[in-house]
């Protein structure tokens, strides 16, 4: 994305009598758009691959080949994408080739064990603890977990929760669908919680109708005839389920438990609900197919929700990156100082809160981003 700064500045007129005019000068020295951040180059070891060995902040794969990351390196380098669309071309590659992200594997073995001892002092320490059923122990958990993120010094904006509590145990678990269904299909299956997911409505002027009409195809969804009826009544109404059979002698219904028991005795109960609501524009998602193995749709989506975080921490400390790097591109600057370090995290309010880039020094080198996700910014603070 194009990271553009205008320096405004303009001196007040003077008054003219029975006219106000206010003259502003507009200097806008406009940094190169995509920075030199220098080639995909390898680690010393050879294990992996630094996308910007030239950026303030270095962002490494490994467990991956240099094509590979070369291909991530060409998707968080697109000036046209929006940064979704780059997250999830990014989650497309993380899922399909399995790499990992030094820093974030650092990160996260750093401060994981710290975060644990802080949730189990803080459960100990809990007047309800002990005495709680397990409901409400995990509503305390909860709660204690919340508290001990928010408690974590050095932190991204991103859902911590997800990185720390979601990060699959196995990256290859979903190789088997991914090599059977497309991505984007597998993705809208699992957005929607695969098999647990209710009947949804999807008329024929959603936007998203093609793509389950493309799960149906694949067999991962169902719809029309093939609807599980139990699953279609649950999305009626009482006065839904009374208006089936209003050509019928029937009990009333006042209980959606008993009015479902009731009508799943009619033999022509498709035909009913058929009469009277489109089960076409119905869909229903299906179990995974037996011979991919035991795989918990449940599990995947969350490991997915983490991968998702993870192609974001890329997608915005890259942008960091290059923000920081078009600000020391202004040869009319002579200082820069850091700003927004109390909205990123205390690591930062303490290491780079404060910090100051001069032209005097030498070498211009920011302290920002300073980690994975860092929300802080470069601001020039002096001009020539």
């Amino acid at each position: 994305m194009d990271f553009i700064t205008r320096l405004f500045g303009g001196e007040r007129p003077a008054p003219v009598r029975h006219e106000v005019g206010i003259t502003v000068q507009v200097v806008s020295d406009t940094a190169p758009q995509a920075p030199d951040v220098g080639p995909v180059t390898p680690t010393p070891d050879g294990r992996g691959w630094v996308l910007n060995p030239r950026a303030p902040f270095h962002i490494t794969l490994t467990a991956t080949t240099g094509e590979v990351a070369s291909a991530v390196r060409a998707i968080l380098d697109d000036p046209e994408a929006h940064s979704r669309d780059k997250e999830r071309s990014l989650l497309g590659l993380l899922l399909r080739h399995n790499f990992r992200v030094a820093e974030l594997d650092v990160y996260l073995s750093t401060w994981r064990p710290r975060l644990e001892a802080d949730v189990a002092r803080r459960l100990e320490a809990h007047p309800e603890w002990v005495s709680a059923s397990e409901p409400d122990r995990a509503d305390i958990h909860a709660e204690v977990e919340a508290a001990a993120l928010e408690g974590l010094p050095l932190r991204p904006r991103d859902d911590l929760r997800v990185l720390f509590m979601d990060q699959p145990a196995d990256l290859t678990a979903d190789d088997v669908l991914l090599s059977r269904y497309p991505f984007d299909a597998l993705h809208l299956y699992l957005e929607h919680g695969g098999v647990a997911c209710p009947i949804l409505r999807i008329p024929a002027d959603d936007f998203r109708r093609p793509a389950f009409d493309q799960l149906v195809e694949l067999g991962l969804a169902c719809r029309g005839t093939e609807l599980d009826l139990e699953a279609v009544l649950e999305t009626l109404t009482l006065k839904d389920m009374t208006d089936l059979v209003n050509d019928l002698d029937h009990p009333r219904f006042t209980r959606r438990a008993k009015a479902t028991a009731w009508l799943l005795e009619l033999d022509d109960l498709r035909a009913r609900i058929g009469s009277r609501v489109s089960l076409r524009e119905r869909f229903q998602l299906c179990g995974l197919p037996a011979d991919v193995g035991p795989i918990d749709p449940a599990a995947l989506a969350r490991a997915w929700r983490w991968g998702e975080q993870v192609c974001r921490l890329l997608e915005e400390t890259w942008y960091g990156n290059r923000a920081a790097m078009a600000q020391l591109a202004y040869e009319d600057a002579l200082t820069w100082k850091v700003a927004l370090a109390d909205d990123c995290c205390p690591a930062c309010v303490e290491s780079v809160g404060k910090q100051v880039v001069s032209r005097s020094s030498g070498a211009l080198t920011s302290p920002v981003p300073a980690h994975l996700g860092c929300t802080c910014r470069l601001d020039v603070a002096r001009m020539r």
